[in-house]
């Protein structure tokens, strides 16, 4: 991509549509950045303010409606659309509850889904107090903000932090929503994963997660997903990530701390990934060319992409045996971020 533009990969989310790309950071309030497929900067898309068609803070995400190329800029509590153009539709106001809206998608037929929660409410558990419980629901909106659904999907449970003989956690069971092309995933609290159906828009149960010994309860944050993870359910596998907390796992190596997996579909069998040490990551091993490791952070129309800034991608280099990745290496400065990887899924 054209040089200078975006600070850190590792920050970075990507969206890619009609053969562009748009790169935004949640952790920073720069605008959303669009380039053509060749890396020529196209424009920037949303304005910082405190106006109703402005942002005021980050851009937590990006959804783009597939059917009329609408793209929808969120932050904590508006989401901001912007037609296929580019120019600024409408606002809607989007209460998340408190939550990063990191968990938000498009459907179809005009219609989005996005995770939210309930106010929290007092429970008792056996003979030992938690302190809340709320439901974890997904929220369906039209393309004027207009709720048309609410679909339960369990609760999660918050311990009582003055109680010893739990743990003092924020959240001990909570759901998550994630999205591969069309197709969108909800990892719940009850170790089932879903598959959101868009007509009717109804939850079908897909998978079953065995957590066995490595399970977490209220006194024992065992192995979990989160916001920061990733789960890609393609036609033959399911590449995800699962967090083990290393107060729980100390006999963990801290390179596992944030374990990959591949589930594959065609023989039912799941493995784990390998940490590289001469890389210095967990990736899928690379033997077309023996480049590096690839670890994938966005899947498109068949296609894995892993953004990594221009330096590193260098070092890369230099440590892999892959002529193409010297090759390209040689053509970079280390101002040429971000560097795109892509693979094609047969």
């Amino acid at each position: 991509c054209q040089e200078g533009m975006i600070a850190d990969a590792l920050y970075t989310k990507m969206r890619i549509h009609d053969n562009k790309f748009y790169f935004f950071s949640p952790t920073s309030d720069t605008p959303i950045l669009c380039f053509d497929c060749n890396g020529k900067f196209v424009k920037e898309i949303g304005v910082k303010g405190r106006s109703n068609n402005e942002y005021i803070g980050n851009i937590w995400n990006v959804i783009i409606n597939t059917d009329n190329s609408d793209i929808t800029l969120i932050e904590k509590s508006k989401w901001l659309v912007y037609d296929s153009t580019h120019s600024y539709k409408q606002t809607l106001q989007i209460n998340h509850n408190n939550l990063n809206p990191t968990e938000a998608y498009y459907l179809r037929n005009n219609q989005y889904v996005y995770l939210n929660r309930g106010n929290e409410k007092e429970f008792y558990f056996n003979k030992g107090r938690i302190n809340n419980i709320i439901e974890d629901k997904l929220i369906i909106i039209d393309s004027s903000g207009n709720n048309l659904q609410t679909i339960g999907i369990g609760y999660q449970f918050i311990a009582n932090t003055t109680d010893a003989n739990t743990i003092s956690s924020p959240s001990i069971i909570q759901s998550h929503l994630f999205s591969t092309d069309d197709k969108i995933t909800i990892v719940s609290n009850n170790d089932t994963i879903y598959e959101l159906t868009s007509t009717p828009v109804l939850l079908k149960p897909k998978y079953k997660l065995n957590f066995g010994k490595y399970k977490k309860n209220l006194k024992f944050v065992g192995a979990n997903m989160n916001q920061s993870n990733l789960y890609f359910d393609t036609k033959d596998f399911i590449f995800f990530t699962m967090l083990f907390p290393i107060k729980s796992f100390p006999e963990f190596s801290p390179k596992y701390t944030y374990s990959s997996f591949i589930y594959d579909k065609n023989n039912q069998k799941i493995k784990s990934l390998l940490y590289n040490d001469t890389f210095g990551y967990i990736g899928l091993y690379n033997d077309l060319d023996y480049g590096a490791p690839f670890s994938p952070h966005y899947v498109k129309n068949g296609k894995m992409y892993q953004i990594v800034n221009a330096d590193e991608f260098i070092t890369m280099a230099q440590l892999s045996k892959s002529d193409k990745m010297k090759s390209i290496a040689n053509k970079l400065t280390e101002e040429s971020n971000p560097v795109i990887i892509s693979i094609t899924l047969i």
